[in-house]
This record gives C-alpha cells, sequence and structure tokens, in this order.
C-alpha cells in the first residue's frame, strides 16, 4: 500500500516510480519531437510540443483541485502508461489530426498531464521529503537524456515510445504489488519485436494531409502518379535517412535527413569521362577557378561534391558529414556510385563541419558548402537548435582556413539567403580588418539560367582579391557557360554588394524588410537564424508567453490565500528561469559539442543531475528555506561568471578532443545545476507546512512557466542573442532572490 507522508521516509515503491515517470517522460519529450520533426517544419513542432507540455501544468493543477486516494497513484501510472502509444497511434492512425499544430498538440497532452498528475500527487504526499523526490525526479529525467541516444540508436522513435510504456507499467506493478500489467507487458514486447523487423507501425507518409508546413518528403510521396517508394530506412540516436527510388530517373537515387530537403546520389561506373556532363552545371564552376591541391565539402551528401572534385582533378578531398548514416548509405550502395568514398584521393569524414574545420590545420583552395543542411540547421527533432555552419563568425573560421588564393564557394536556392550570405562573407572580411569598401572586391556572385534547380545562386569568396582583369576573366568564364552574372568587381556590380559603411547595409536591410516582409541581416553565432527569414518574431510565441502568464497568474492570484501572493510569483520565476539558463545554454554548447542530440543528452544529464543533488542536499538541512537567499546569491554570482566567461572556455578548449569536451561541459554545468536545484524543493517542503493541497497548484504554474520561459528565450535570442537571454534567466533569479527574503519574513 502506499502511505502518507511519515517525514522519515519514501517508500521504495513510490520512489523508484517516480524516477521511472520521469525517465521516461523526459524520453518520450524527445522521442515524439524525433517523431514529428521527420514530417512537419520547426515552428509547426515547436508549436504543438509547447501546447502540449502545458500538460505537465495542467496535471498539477488537477491534483489541487481534490483529495486523491492512496490508490490514485496506480491508476495514473496505468493510464500514462495506456497514452504513450496512443499519442502516435492516433495520429498514425486518425491522420486528419496532423492537418494542425494544434490538433496534434491534444493527441500528445494526455502523456504529459498523467506525468504531471503523478509527480505533483507524489510531492503532495510526501512534501516533508521534497528534496528526496526532487533527486528522483531529476535524475531520473538526467539518466533519460543521457541513455535516450543508446536508446534511439537500437529502436526506432516509435519503438522507444512503446518500451517506454513498457518500463510504465513496471512502476504500475510496484505500486500495486499485484502482477496484473505482466499481460500487458508481454504484449508490448510481442509488439516491439514484430514492429522492429516488419514495421507495423511507421509514419503514414501517404496519407499525411500536405500543408506548407509538411516536409519535403511528405510531398514527394504523396505523388502516386510517379511512383515513388522508399528503398531504404536507416535510423540513428540523431536522424532518420530514407533513400528513395523514383522510376523517371534510374540514374540518380534521392537521399532524404529527416524528411527535408534531398540530396542527390548519381550512378557512377568508375568512369570520371561518364561524367563530364557535370562541368556544364553551376555547381562546377568554382572547381574552374580554385586550385587543385586540396579541398573541403562540408555536407557531401550523397557524394555529388566528391564526385565534381575528382572530375576537377583535385590531389585530395576531405568531406565532412554530421549524420553517420550518410556513411552507411555510401557503402551500401557502392555499387552504384562506384564507391567513391573509397577513393584513395578521398578522406570521408563524420564530424560537424565547423568542429572538424576548427580543429583541422590544414589550408584549402576550395570550401565547398553546396546547400549544406547539417543537423544543426534541419532541427533534427530539437526544435531549439540552430545552425553554426552559416554565421559570419563561421565564415571566418573559413577564410582563415584556406590557401593564399584559396576560395569559399556557397550554393543555395533562394535569392534571400544568397543576400544574407552576401552580408556574413561582408563582415566576415570585414572581422580580418579588410574595410567594407575593398571587401566587395573578394566577392562573385554568378547564377543558373535553369528554371527549379536547387542550385540557382552561387557565391565566391575569395580570400585575397580579385584583380580587375581576373574579375573579366572569371566573367567571361561564366558568360560563355551560360550562367547570369550578378556580381563581378569592378565590371558588374549589379547586385547588392557594395556597401561603404555598416550603417548602409543596416539601412538596406531595413528598406527590404519594410518592402517585402523578410530579414536578411547577417547572422552571428550569438545570434544564428541563418534559415529564418521572418522578421521579429513569431507571433504564436507571443501569444504562447502571454497566455500561460495569464492562466498562471489568475491560478495564483485568485485562490484567495495570501500566502500565495508570494510563493505564487516564486514558483511562477523559478519556471521562466530555469528555462531560460537551460535553453540558452544548450544553443551556446551545441557549437562547442559538435552533435546536437550529444549536447542536449550532456547538458541535461548534467543540469538535471546537478539539480537532483541540489534537491537531494537539501533534505539533509533542517530548515532549507532560510539557507535559500544565499544559494541563490551564490547562483547569481555563478551565472554572472558563466555569462562573462563561457565564451573564453569555448575558445581555449574548442580543439580537444570530443570526451574531453563532454568532461568540461559537465564540470561547468553540474556546480550550476546544484545551486539551481536548490530553491523549488525547499519551497515544496515549506509550502507543505502551510497548505499542501496548494503543492499541486505550484507544480502547475511552475510547469506552465517553463513553457512561458522557452518562448521567452526563443524571442529574445532572435532580438538580440542567446547571451542575452542567458542574461534574462539571471535577472529572474534576483527576482527570485528577492522573494526568498520576503518568504522568510511571511513565516
Amino acid at each position: 500500500m502506499i502511505r502518507l507522508d511519515n517525514g522519515r521516509r519514501v517508500p521504495f515503491p513510490i520512489l523508484f516510480s517516480m524516477f521511472l515517470v520521469a525517465f521516461c517522460g523526459l524520453g518520450f519529450e524527445i522521442s515524439i519531437t524525433r517523431i514529428f520533426s521527420l514530417i512537419f517544419s520547426h515552428h509547426f513542432m515547436f508549436l504543438s510540443l509547447s501546447v502540449a507540455m502545458c500538460g505537465l501544468g495542467i496535471g498539477g493543477f488537477i491534483a489541487s483541485l481534490r483529495d486523491f486516494k492512496k490508490a490514485s497513484l496506480i491508476w495514473i501510472s496505468l493510464l500514462l502508461a495506456v497514452s504513450f502509444p496512443l499519442a502516435i497511434v492516433l495520429p498514425f492512425k486518425a491522420c486528419f489530426l496532423l492537418s494542425h499544430p494544434l490538433l496534434l498538440a491534444l493527441s500528445g497532452l494526455p502523456p504529459f498531464v498523467f506525468t504531471g498528475l503523478f509527480a505533483s500527487l507524489v510531492f503532495r504526499l510526501f512534501h516533508r521529503l521534497s528534496g528526496t523526490l526532487y533527486f528522483a525526479d531529476l535524475t531520473g529525467s538526467g539518466i533519460g537524456a543521457l541513455f535516450i541516444g543508446l536508446l534511439l540508436s537500437v529502436l526506432s522513435p516509435v519503438n522507444v515510445i512503446f518500451f517506454f510504456s513498457f518500463l510504465i507499467l513496471l512502476a504500475t506493478m510496484l505500486l500495486s504489488r499485484k502482477p496484473f500489467p505482466i499481460v500487458l507487458q508481454a504484449l508490448l514486447i510481442l509488439f516491439l519485436i514484430m514492429n522492429r523487423n516488419h514495421q507495423l507501425l511507421d509514419i503514414p507518409y501517404q496519407h499525411i494531409p500536405e500543408g506548407r508546413d509538411t516536409k519535403m518528403l511528405v510531398k514527394v510521396l504523396q505523388d502516386k502518379t510517379a511512383g515513388v517508394t522508399i528503398a531504404r530506412t536507416f535510423w540513428n540516436s540523431s536522424f532518420r535517412t530514407d533513400v528513395v527510388n523514383e522510376p523517371v530517373s534510374p540514374h540518380t537515387r534521392k537521399i532524404f535527413v529527416d524528411g527535408g530537403a534531398p540530396t542527390l546520389m548519381l550512378r557512377f561506373d568508375g568512369n570520371l569521362d561518364s561524367l563530364s556532363w557535370l562541368k556544364n552545371g553551376l555547381v562546377y564552376f568554382p572547381m574552374r577557378i580554385a586550385g587543385k591541391q586540396r579541398m573541403l565539402s562540408i555536407g557531401p551528401g550523397g557524394g555529388v561534391d566528391i564526385l565534381l572534385g575528382l572530375l576537377a582533378g583535385f590531389e585530395k578531398i576531405e568531406a565532412v558529414e554530421v549524420n553517420p548514416d550518410i556513411l552507411k548509405v555510401m557503402k551500401t550502395y557502392q555499387g552504384f556510385n562506384g564507391g567513391i568514398i573509397e577513393n584513395e584521393k578521398v578522406a570521408f569524414s563524420i564530424s560537424e563541419g565547423r568542429s572538424y574545420l576548427k580543429r583541422s590545420k590544414n589550408r584549402y583552395d576550395l570550401i565547398y558548402l553546396a546547400l549544406a543542411q547539417t543537423a544543426t540547421s534541419a532541427k533534427t527533432g530539437l526544435p531549439l537548435v540552430e545552425s553554426y555552419l552559416h554565421t559570419s563568425d563561421a565564415y571566418g573560421d573559413y577564410l582563415s582556413h584556406l590557401s593564399p588564393d584559396g576560395v569559399i564557394a556557397f550554393i543555395c536556392e533562394q535569392g534571400p539567403f544568397l543576400q544574407r550570405t552576401v552580408f556574413n562573407a561582408l563582415l566576415a572580411l570585414r572581422k580580418t580588418g579588410i574595410g567594407l569598401g575593398e571587401a566587395k572586391n573578394h566577392i562573385i556572385i554568378l547564377s543558373s539560367p535553369v528554371a527549379g534547380t536547387p542550385y540557382k545562386h552561387l557565391l565566391i569568396l575569395r580570400k585575397s582579391r580579385f584583380t580587375r582583369e581576373q574579375s573579366k576573366q572569371v566573367q567571361e568564364m561564366a558568360e560563355a557557360a551560360g550562367f547570369i552574372p550578378g556580381y563581378f568587381p569592378y565590371n558588374y556590380e549589379q547586385a547588392a554588394v557594395a556597401f561603404p559603411t555598416l550603417e548602409a547595409m543596416e539601412e538596406f536591410v531595413n528598406e527590404v524588410r519594410t518592402k517585402h516582409g523578410i530579414d536578411i541581416e547577417f547572422t552571428t553565432d550569438d545570434r544564428p537564424f541563418f534559415y529564418n527569414l521572418l522578421p521579429g518574431v513569431p507571433g504564436y510565441l507571443k501569444w504562447l508567453c502571454i497566455v500561460t502568464l495569464l492562466i498562471s497568474l489568475c491560478a495564483v492570484f485568485l485562490r484567495r490565500n495570501r500566502k500565495l501572493f508570494v510563493f505564487g510569483p516564486y514558483f511562477l520565476l523559478l519556471g521562466a528561469g530555469f528555462m531560460l539558463v537551460e535553453v540558452s545554454l544548450i544553443q551556446k554548447f551545441v557549437f562547442f559539442l559538435g552533435n546536437p542530440l550529444t549536447t542536449f543528452s550532456v547538458i541535461l544529464f548534467s543540469l538535471l543531475l546537478g539539480c537532483g543533488i541540489g534537491g537531494f542536499l537539501t533534505q539533509k538541512i533542517e530548515d532549507p528555506l532560510k539557507k535559500v537567499p544565499k544559494v541563490l546569491f551564490v547562483l547569481c554570482l555563478f551565472m554572472l561568471g558563466v555569462f562573462l566567461g563561457l565564451e573564453k572556455v569555448f575558445l581555449w578548449c574548442f580543439s580537444a578532443n570530443n570526451a574531453l569536451k563532454a568532461v568540461i561541459s559537465f564540470s561547468i554545468l553540474v556546480p550550476l545545476g546544484i545551486l539551481l536545484g536548490m530553491p523549488f524543493p525547499a519551497g515544496v517542503r515549506e509550502l507543505g507546512r502551510i497548505s499542501s493541497r496548494d503543492i499541486g497548484l505550484m507544480w502547475g504554474v511552475n510547469g506552465l512557466m517553463s513553457v512561458c520561459g522557452s518562448c521567452s528565450c526563443i524571442i529574445i535570442s532572435k532580438t538580440l542573442g542567446f547571451r542575452y537571454a542567458f542574461l534574462s534567466g539571471l535577472v529572474v533569479y534576483l527576482g527570485v532572490l528577492l522573494l526568498s527574503l520576503k518568504l522568510s519574513r511571511v513565516r
């Protein structure tokens, strides 16, 4: 039986069930995000996930509405176990739920509601031991974050969710001390085995309602007249990679990563003469003017870049791909692609492009980025992660790794991205000491006359300036090949490249923003939103912030309990502040650690483990609320140190291996987590002494404000940068410090 709080210890079934619910809850959140990020764009997914995560707060509100019986935890855990698979079965079978983000959010809402209800009820029953519970809760979440990568490398996200249902049924069995969940567990294991071998349940690409938010693969597969089929699918912890056959194009295979824009793999028999037609394309043009010693391709995908390098006669070609399954695809289809990655001139590496370049000591005649969209730009199921490949700081790194006359080739499809690339290039040159008036002489732009090609625009950025004669010669080569000139220094200056000052550049950006409603301003490592052309921030983010804040304030101040007027803002700010810190740190550490899911796992594990330890330490203190002001003061000092010194640490340690980087990250984040983890359980323990029924309410407020904090972080980051988002978190915790002083007097 479940016992009420006796002030001494939490029964093991409760403690372990709390651990399992937290472990599976975070794993479910990541898994379902991975699944639906394969279908929908970033904004659709973020809105759906944010609304669904409000369920954590709703669960807390429900816990405060009535006195639940002790046996309620058993039924809540059973409902949670059932809701996990239903969250994907329902939208997969009733595809109309995939037509709108709010409908999709509703299908994913119950698991979060039951998770929030279970956790808040346990805290309410054992509030005197909130530190121990917080340790179990946060440690479970942290270990879940660490192990989700391993699970996703063995099982597909669909099967991982069914596995989590199995684990929650284990918690149900522990709580009830009856074996009835075993039958359901056996059925789940049977389904897992069959689904892994026969894909009984998979993404229903052919039946998803097509819209502007659906991914490219959805649109391609819904053209039933074309006879397009998925030939092979590869899963790993970060990506789903699909190889697609098109009957109309038997000499190519399209490779889709997470359902986004495809990359091509060409049939190749080993005879380079058979590919001479590639020399007529825009993609080959940079090879004509670059030296032929060493080439770096960032994001080679299906290997077209490598073929171009071989065709041009480069002595050494380094290809860097972040998705390890691309290597599996190339090896699996080596009979089709001629085994080009085994060529003695080719060195194929699995790494994030920017991280690889930072560690490299080589100098390149050509750095090639053709539609490069790594995990960081393709959003790989992590909706708060952005790309570091296309920032002015990144372009500076590329320039520093060029040979004296080396060039960087950027190929893109749309004009706005081309213009943003121009601005990043100009800023990168300016940082090397080249004035804007001279920087324009390092750039050449030309376009393909072919309509509908993704390889539409080419920007060539040269380390040394083009002379008048060189510019004229390149222009003549381009026009002879039938390409459209965009910008050639001295000779043809039609494109918007020549800006005498930064003010003139900003004036042009504002004019485009006013006339065309898009934002083409340069991007930096602190504001890396290259693929987001929306001026300002999306309206739904503002509405989510406003609605969650208003609901939280109403829940606190309509309760008519004057003591909640201090406790409410305390828990409200804790929820928002934690997410401001967490989300901004995830983004900053992505650049340092490289792989997005690795970063996500390391950051969450370190922070949440630290928080759990912090909660456990509060349990050892007789009156932890008295210590909270001192803890918060130290926390604010620590955060100030992180704000001022984190980028310097990254700069010093960037060339270290990944294991050492993970250790450095862990060493920074665990102490921060310990300090972050102490105020919440201390507040719960004190609130339980005054009004235990309101613990659920405060849990709900904290949960809703976590959503508000996530949205606020994106708003601040988009307008000011992630450093300022982190600084905002520091300001919020200063507010918590003031409220903690007030709480001491309320007592």
